[in-house]
């Protein structure tokens, strides 16, 4: 009988301290991958996010950390069906270049949760 693979936690590089607040924020090295069943998957939709949050994170903040009032231009994150086509136009459809769902139902929940906490963070640090 095979055995169950274990998860080894990421190897942490540091963590930091922002405004005198301390932050228990710990940074995995990027190499680092988790050993797990299914998890090669989980490694690709991360790094598939990343390379999307990457691509639209200046439509929504500016480089010194101010947020973006919303416009035309930006409001892509009103819906799911607006997300996954602003990606698809980006050329990160699915395998023909259209959504396949995934884009809806995987990354936009994840995408918005997330900028929905840096606009709140970023609006309470005033």
């Amino acid at each position: 009988m095979s055995r169950k693979k274990t998860i080894e936690l990421p190897p942490v590089i540091s963590s930091f301290e922002v405004d005198g607040e301390v932050i228990a924020l710990e940074i995995p090295h990027p190499d680092h991958k988790e050993i797990g069943k299914g998890s090669h998957k989980k490694n690709l939709v991360e790094a598939r996010a990343q390379k999307l949050i990457d691509e639209i994170y200046l439509d929504f903040f500016t480089p010194d950390g101010k947020v973006i009032p919303i416009t035309e231009k930006n409001n892509y994150l009103d819906s799911g069906h607006k997300f996954a086509k602003h990606a698809e136009e980006l050329g990160y459809g699915g395998l023909d270049g259209k959504d396949g769902s995934a884009l809806r139902k995987t990354y936009y929940p994840r995408i918005k949760a997330l900028f929905d906490e840096f606009k709140r963070v970023l609006n309470n640090r005033k």
